[in-house]
């Protein structure tokens, strides 16, 4: 149910030369995408697909959605002239799983990358200007650009990555996209004066950054996505435009500010007299800001502003009515780096933000457009995920996807015509922390204990229901266990011993083959190295591996202790301890006492993990 707002034929020698030259007159200069397919199928009988991914971007941000201070009159537009959705829901409540989850068309109980697990860029391999990046996606998995390719469509990936490297499994060009420009690495995406970008595996030097700070990274990612726009019209294209606003770091150029500048403002963050930096060897860090709410809503502003620009085009060119856009962000609101969602009222209703799985922090706007077909003015309460995306487009672009996705399409509900299936349940995790929303009803908390909401009287989840309703709690509790399943499989990596850990009078050392002793080099104390276990089916113990070694560790504070993440084996049972280098000698790493028998193996894991190498 849905409410109204107010509101040619040419013969193929002929037709070879006539691509032949379109191909060399849009050859292209700043969008150097790989070479147009010769017998790509005509674009009017094939929608083209825009999917606008923003970073951060609060359920409560854009003024169709309730914001009352930030002005975001073309996004508002684009409701008014499409599709709102009020249940839609991210992938996960960070950035790699959300977006690992968009990809694959599985939810974070079955898919690959369930945290922001990082690659070390000051490791040994990775080295000075390596391009680093997240865990990522495993070989062989399908995605939603394989999808578009295999029904004859052009592919770009324009903005931020964050699942793989360079030469990775998860590399761009290794998983569909025929051209990508922008970070591969989500820690790089902190910076929008950044000094380099990657197109296509090679760096574009941005020179005047950061010292003159020249250079917006958002406006070369809008850039890049107009030209590549321009330069297949004649085409179906399938552009994946991952923009990092509103993301920390809070700058933006002083044009978006003015519109703000009687603002009420809070304390500058950070020390404002300090130069702008990049830093590389700790990630997570912001540059100052002086006035962070203006600066925040100057963002979402310039965000909104291209967002109109996007649309005019589409527009112009007479690709509107062929062209399907989507617009949403991949979680909640973020607090980072002087960002006041507070303030804003970034979540609007909702409880939580940015990695909470309550509603704050996995409900999204999104917004779907295509003038002719999506009737203008409406407002779906469909309850909706990322995981949707992939067999709605199947659906969409006529091709079979994987049998092992949990996405239900959304296509009926876009252009009608037939009922919309509904899902029993949607899941998520995060760390410890599990959901399920069945219906009406929200289940946050672990396999031991949960807290129930109603969402029809209780949007906020102020008030925890379990007790009055044990039945639906215990039902929605057993949805956790049945809801996950191990994702990755041991023969996908390759994994051989690279040393063994040997005790010695209590001391414990890392004795590595010779041939990595060059590798060593520069490792000096206080460095760290990390230890992966991971476990056998009885949850014990049953290898461990060296997963990197850090030359250059923060040695004011080094990382100490253990937390929580994922194995690439059994994503739930698994713990990394961080150790201390005591010393380096020739092939031999003393470090500190880790739980680790004598002649334990050190093992290298490659594949879709890292190298040590």
């Amino acid at each position: 149910m849905h409410r109204k707002m107010n509101p040619r034929s040419i013969d193929r020698p002929e037709r070879l030369i006539c691509l032949l030259i379109g191909w060399l007159v849009m050859w292209p200069t700043g969008a150097q995408a790989s070479s147009p397919a010769m017998d790509a199928p005509s674009r009017t009988d094939k929608p083209n697909i825009i999917y606008v991914l923003v970073d951060d971007l609060g359920y409560g941000d854009l003024g169709c959605y309730g914001q009352e201070i930030i002005k975001t009159p073309n996004l508002d537009r684009m409701a008014a002239e499409g599709m709102r959705f009020t249940d839609h829901y991210a992938g996960s409540t960070v950035c790699a799983p959300s977006r690992c989850v968009l990809m694959t068309g599985k939810h974070t109980g079955h898919s690959t990358v369930v945290n922001n697990a990082e690659t070390p860029r000051d490791s040994i391999v990775m080295g000075d200007r390596g391009a680093a990046g997240q865990m990522p996606l495993k070989a062989g998995e399908v995605t939603l650009a394989h999808l578009a390719k295999r029904a004859g469509y052009h592919t770009a990936c324009i903005g931020k990555w964050g699942l793989g490297s360079r030469h990775s499994t998860g590399d761009p060009r290794q998983v569909g996209f025929d051209h990508f420009f922008g970070y591969y690495d989500q820690r790089d995406a902190h910076y929008f004066y950044i000094d380099w970008l990657w197109r296509n595996g090679d760096p574009v030097e941005l020179k005047d950054n950061p010292k003159q700070k020249s250079q917006y990274s958002h406006d070369l990612l809008f850039n890049e996505s107009m030209q590549w726009i321009r330069q297949y019209k004649d085409h179906p294209f399938f552009l994946y435009l991952t923009f990092t606003i509103p993301h920390a770091e809070l700058v933006v150029p002083e044009d978006s500010m003015t519109p703000y500048e009687g603002i009420e403002e809070r304390a500058p963050w950070g020390n404002v007299n300090a130069p702008y930096r990049i830093e590389r060897k700790q990630w997570g860090l912001y540059n100052a800001c002086e006035k962070p709410r203006q600066t925040f809503a100057g963002m979402v502003s310039r965000l909104d502003r291209d967002m109109g620009r996007l649309l005019d085009l589409l527009k112009e060119l007479n690709l509107d009515k062929n062209t399907l856009v989507m617009f949403t962000s991949d979680n909640g609101p973020h607090n980072e780096g002087g960002a006041d969602p507070a303030f804003f009222n970034s979540a609007g209703p909702l409880r939580g933000g940015k990695r909470s799985l309550h509603e704050g922090g996995i409900r999204v706007p999104f917004i779907a457009w295509q003038p002719g077909k999506i009737e203008a003015g409406t407002v779906s309460p469909h309850v909706s995920a990322f995981w949707d995306v992939m067999p709605t487009l199947c659906e969409l672009l006529k091709v079979e996807g994987p049998g092992d996705i949990d996405g239900i399409s959304f296509l009926p509900t876009l252009y009608g015509g037939r009922p919309q299936t509904q899902h029993d349940y949607l899941y998520w995790r995060y760390g410890g922390t599990q959901a399920v929303r069945r219906g009406k009803w929200k289940a946050v908390g672990n396999d031991n204990k949960i807290r129930l909401f109603d969402l029809e009287t209780d949007l906020g989840e102020k008030t925890d229901v379990a007790s009055s309703y044990p039945e639906t709690a215990n039902e929605l509790k057993t949805l956790f266990k049945e809801a996950r399943q191990p994702a990755m499989d041991k023969n996908n990596f390759e994994v051989h011993s690279i040393g063994r850990i040997k005790k010695t009078d209590g001391r414990t050392f890392i004795v590595m083959d010779e041939k990595y002793t060059p590798g060593l080099k520069g490792l000096e104390k206080h460095d760290y190295v990390i230890v992966l276990y991971w476990f056998d089916k009885n949850d014990t113990p049953e290898k461990r591996a060296i997963l990197q070694v850090h030359p250059r560790g923060n040695r004011k504070n080094p990382l100490t202790g253990v937390f929580a993440t994922h194995s690439p084996f059994r994503p739930n049972l698994i713990a990394v301890t961080q150790c201390d280098i005591i010393g380096v000698k020739d092939n031999v790493i003393e470090i500190k006492a880790i739980d680790a028998f004598d002649g334990s193996p050190v093992l290298d894991l490659k594949g879709d993990f890292f190298r040590f190498n």
